[in-house]
């Protein structure tokens, strides 16, 4: 935590003394699993005004609630309310934070037909106009490998597809490159095996 703490606190200072007081080039400051790996004091205040400083910050968190374990409720509710885009994946567990996202998600218009009878020969058919919402928590918590309910600003959430590195347009160099920097680490660990045994070697060898 210590050593990216340093980081932003120089790039805040460094913002401070140039020209409109942001940084130029920006700064990325990609944060997974930002509770428990590098938990900023300062991380909500970070989230709210740091564009302002050509700070831009991603954060990733297993969910809302262990936010506000770790910065205290109103901490969380600032990163929530700063955060220019949210993007939930499935498998979120906590009800809580399942309750909150289809409110933030909104409803639709959905016509629902009702059929009436007197018990006779007379029946009645009325057509109305209700309010749905557009994504239950079950379909959330369901939501698939790649998939993500996206939250930008005032437009309509948007089910996004977010590929992975071997399902895009660069799947072949990219499983070229990974296939490579295996080999060389095969290669390097191997090596690194020999070392050691011909050193167990020469000291056996040097023993009386």
């Amino acid at each position: 935590t210590a050593p990216c703490d340093e980081l932003v606190t120089t790039a805040e200072a460094l913002a401070a003394t140039t020209p409109g007081r942001r940084l130029d080039p920006p700064l990325l400051a990609c944060l997974d699993e930002a509770a428990s790996v590098a938990p900023l004091p300062n991380l909500p205040a970070l989230l709210a005004d740091g564009r302002g400083r050509g700070i831009t910050t991603v954060v990733a968190l297993q969910s809302f609630s262990q936010a506000e374990q770790r910065w205290g409720r109103e901490g969380a509710r600032t990163m929530r309310n700063a955060a220019s885009i949210l993007l939930v994946f499935g498998g979120l567990s906590v009800a809580s934070d399942l309750e909150d996202l289809p409110r933030l998600a909104g409803t639709r218009k959905v016509e629902r037909t009702s059929f009436s009878s007197d018990g006779g020969s007379r029946s009645s058919r009325s057509t109305q106009l209700v309010d749905e919402a557009v994504l239950t928590p079950a379909e959330i918590h369901a939501l698939g490998p790649g998939e993500a309910l996206c939250l930008w600003g005032r437009p309509p959430p948007v089910l996004a597809h977010l590929p992975a590195l071997f399902e895009g347009r660069g799947a072949a160099a990219f499983a070229a490159e990974e296939a490579a920097a295996r080999a060389a680490n095969d290669v390097a660990r191997l090596g690194r095996r020999a070392d050691d045994h011909t050193e167990g070697t020469e000291e056996k060898e040097m023993r009386p």
